[in-house]
């Protein structure tokens, strides 16, 4: 889904930024790029630009993962580019200082994906930042699978850890259960380039943005494993939710650098395709069993009688204010559908919506009156031309 945002940028050029409704889109499995359009007047909706990640083709010295396949000559030079960039789902956006004398405030968008050919190797994740007015490239991190799937990575977090209105950090997971901890604004990792906030297992991919918490300049993440249709998940193999305090606080011994604050399994065959929702001190959560990612949507609806996902919620309190603890069950609703959208809290009551379309409303809104829920129609984005 696109992310739209109101900003101050200079989109004409003229050295003063102006207010402006940007909306932020990636192609999914359709190209191998993002893009830029300013919706201020919905009307009459533009584009700024598109973007990818070109660079020549490289040199086969080194790692076979690290060489992708030219694709196209932009240029007309005779010689093809190789597209680096791979397929992605959501983009973020957030405002950052340059490093430039004098330093300079920016809009920028970030997204995660795949390398665009992993060729004979296993793939990896690319986190890229581009500034918003005119899409220039400012970083790019990227870290290669172990043992996965060069699937689409899910959607990325940027953080503002001090409440200066800034994103400080940009948090992001990947298909071999690894979740990183980036500076915003250069792209730098504050460990080390392999060396992740936290690891969950090469067979436990966090595929959702965490939910976040801060307090006092620390940062806490939520988040779930197992959002891909190939990770196993049955009785011998359970998927977390799992709560990590962000920055260094001991060395990396296969599970990352963060403080683990805690672990909490959930049912067998659950996994967390969603990401979770901090209302409060309660953290909503909704999860999937089986499919929802097959080429023919109509294969992931579930049959008569299949068993199908939660809405799970937890007082997380203490782990919000970065104290280690199991989280208390606030409440638990099984089989309420295979949930893949992001939750929405409004007025007191939680919604979530199904594969098969259908909305779930848990609670009422204020006052105890009968919330409301406008129509929706359901589209996949394989439908939408």
């Amino acid at each position: 889904s696109p992310t739209v945002t109101d900003v101050q940028i200079d989109y004409d050029g003229d050295g003063t930024p102006e207010p402006r409704t940007v909306l932020v889109g990636a192609e999914g499995y359709g190209g191998k790029s993002i893009f830029a359009m300013d919706v201020s007047d919905p009307a009459a909706p533009h584009l700024l630009w598109e973007a990818t990640d070109i660079r020549p083709p490289e040199v086969n010295g080194g790692s076979p993962i690290l060489v992708e396949v030219a694709e196209t000559d932009t240029d007309g030079n005779g010689v093809a580019d190789a597209v680096q960039m791979g397929h992605a789902y959501k983009t973020a956006i957030s405002r950052i200082f340059l490093n430039t004398n004098p330093p300079e405030a920016t809009y920028v968008t970030y997204v995660a994906t795949g390398y665009a050919v992993p060729g004979q190797a296993l793939g990896g994740v690319r986190i890229y930042c581009f500034r918003l007015d005119n899409g220039k490239k400012l970083w790019e991190f990227h870290a290669n699978y172990l043992r996965s799937v060069n699937d689409i990575p899910g959607a990325l977090t940027a953080v503002d850890a001090n409440s200066d209105g800034f994103a400080d950090w940009v948090f992001a997971g990947d298909n071999n259960g690894r979740l990183w901890q980036l500076n915003a604004s250069t792209g730098e990792n504050p460990f080390g380039a392999v060396t992740p906030l936290y690891n969950a297992g090469n067979d436990d991919p966090i595929a959702t943005s965490p939910a976040v918490a801060t307090s006092g300049g620390e940062v806490v993440l939520f988040f779930g494993t197992g959002g891909t249709d190939w990770a196993l998940a049955d009785a011998n193999h359970l998927h977390k939710l799992i709560a990590v305090k962000a920055g260094f606080h001991h060395a990396d011994a296969g599970q990352g650098v963060g403080e683990v604050l805690f672990v909490e399994t959930l049912p067998a065959g659950e996994k967390v395709f969603s990401s979770p929702v901090l209302s409060g001190t309660t953290l909503y959560l909704g999860t999937v069993v089986g499919t929802v990612e097959s080429a023919d949507p109509n294969q992931d609806l579930p049959q008569a009688g299949a068993t199908v996902g939660s809405l799970h919620a937890y007082e997380v309190g203490n782990a919000a204010g970065g104290v280690a603890g199991a989280p208390a069950v606030a409440g638990n609703i099984a089989g309420v559908g295979n949930i893949r959208a992001t939750l929405a809290v409004q007025n007191d009551a939680l919604y979530a919506t199904t594969i098969d379309g259908q909305v779930v409303q848990v609670g009422t809104a204020g006052n105890g009156a009968a919330a409301s829920v406008p129509p929706v129609e359901r589209f996949f984005w394989r439908q939408v031309q």
